[in-house]
C-alpha cells in the first residue's frame, strides 16, 4: 500500500487525481490533501506518505519553494503541473516524475508501477503494519488493527467493529479493507463478513452457523467455510 499526499490550489485537480489514485491504481491510499506549500508541508511532516503528488504555480508560495526548504523526508515527489517548461527544474530536485495536466489516467498508473519497484518493500505500508489507515465522511482513520474483531460489507462501504463494540464506517469496500488487513489473522467468513481469527471464542453451528467472538460479537459464517475456519484457527493458535 502506498501512501500518498496531493498538494495543488484547485479543488477539482485534488479531487481528479484521488480519484484516479485510489479507483485506477491498485494499493494507493490517498492520506492528505492541501491546497498550499504552508499546509503540504505540514502535512508531509505528520503523517508517513510514500508519495507527494505536487503542483508547481499555487497562490503564496510554488512547489519548488516546499520542495527548497522541505528538509529530511523518506518520500518521492512527483509534480503535476500544466506547464512542460519546468520539467528541466525540477530534475534538478530529483523529484520522481513529472506529470502534466490534464492528467492522463494510464500516466499516472505508469509512475504508480515505478514507485512500487524503486520504494524499498520495508519503506511502504503493508498489510503487516499494525495500523490501517482508511477513509472515512470524518476524514482520514488510523486503526488499530489488533482492535478490529469484524468487518461487514455495507454496499461500497465496510463497517468495522472494535472491542468494545465501537464500530466505525469507512468509505472504501469489504475487498479493499481486506486487502490491507491482510490473511494472517483476518478471514473471510462469509460473503459479507471478515473475522478477526484471534478474537473467536465458538464456532456455533446452529441457526445457519455463526462464530461468537469475544466482547458477544456474533459473526455470520457461510456453512461451507466451517472446516476450513477451525482449520485456520487451529494453525494459527498452535
Amino acid at each position: 500500500m502506498l501512501r500518498a499526499i496531493i498538494i495543488d490550489d484547485e479543488l477539482n485537480q485534488r479531487e481528479n487525481l484521488q480519484i484516479i489514485l485510489e479507483n485506477h491504481c491498485e494499493g494507493v491510499l490517498v492520506v492528505g490533501k492541501a491546497e498550499n506549500v504552508i499546509k503540504g508541508a505540514s502535512l508531509i511532516g505528520e503523517l508517513e506518505a510514500d508519495v507527494v503528488f505536487l503542483d508547481v504555480q499555487m497562490p503564496g508560495g510554488t512547489g519548488f519553494d516546499l520542495l527548497e526548504n522541505i528538509g529530511n523526508h523518506s518520500c518521492r515527489f512527483v509534480l503535476v503541473t500544466a506547464h512542460k517548461e519546468y520539467m528541466q527544474k525540477a530534475f534538478k530536485f530529483n523529484v520522481f516524475d513529472y506529470i502534466l495536466k490534464p492528467v492522463d489516467i494510464q500516466e499516472v498508473k505508469d509512475t504508480i508501477q515505478r514507485l512500487k519497484t524503486d520504494i524499498p518493500a520495508e519503506s511502504k505500508s503493508s498489510s503487516q503494519s499494525h495500523k490501517l489507515v482508511l477513509p472515512s465522511s470524518n476524514g482520514t482513520q488510523f486503526i488499530d488493527k489488533d482492535q478490529i474483531i469484524c468487518v461487514k460489507a455495507e454496499g461500497s462501504y465496510a463497517e468495522l467493529t472494535l472491542r468494545s463494540r465501537s464500530t466505525i464506517l469507512v468509505s472504501k469496500n469489504l475487498k479493499f479493507v481486506s486487502e490491507q488487513l491482510g490473511e494472517e489473522q483476518f478471514m473471510r467468513v462469509h460473503r459479507s463478513y471478515l473475522a478477526n481469527l484471534y478474537y473467536v471464542e465458538e464456532l456455533v453451528r446452529s441457526e445457519g452457523g455463526f462464530l461468537l467472538m469475544k466482547d458477544g460479537v456474533e459473526v455470520p459464517i457461510s456453512p461451507d467455510r466451517r472446516e476450513e475456519i477451525i482449520q485456520r484457527i487451529t494453525t494459527l493458535l498452535s
